[in-house]
């Protein structure tokens, strides 16, 4: 337990590290990762700059099950992206990066 609380806060935030580094690199082609779970991060962070977004977890765990898990997962994270891009009335995801919609908290 100790140890769990000693590294608790390790790292920067997603979201720290995609804001700072479009910031300071607006054309570097940026690879969001690190704890997205489903289609509302993967847009959350194309919204704020990144141009592709990578889920590990989620897909190691419905592989762990079964091919048609993935599949699932697969249809359930398009929803959820198409979702949020009817939510904020984008066509697609670079009208969502362009969007200038979401704008993390100082």
């Amino acid at each position: 337990r100790r140890l769990g609380q000693t590294f608790g806060d390790w790292g920067i935030p997603t979201t720290e590290c995609i804001t700072t580094i479009r910031q300071l690199a607006p054309t570097l082609p940026l690879i969001a990762s690190g704890g997205l779970r489903n289609g509302l991060d993967i847009a959350k962070a194309i919204a704020l700059g990144a141009d592709v977004a990578g889920l590990a977890l989620p897909f190691l765990q419905a592989a762990d099950e079964s091919t048609m898990a993935v599949r699932e997962l697969v249809q359930i994270l398009m929803a959820e992206i198409q979702t949020v891009l009817f939510c904020t009335g984008n066509a697609n995801l670079a009208a969502l990066q362009q969007a200038n919609c979401l704008h993390p908290l100082r």
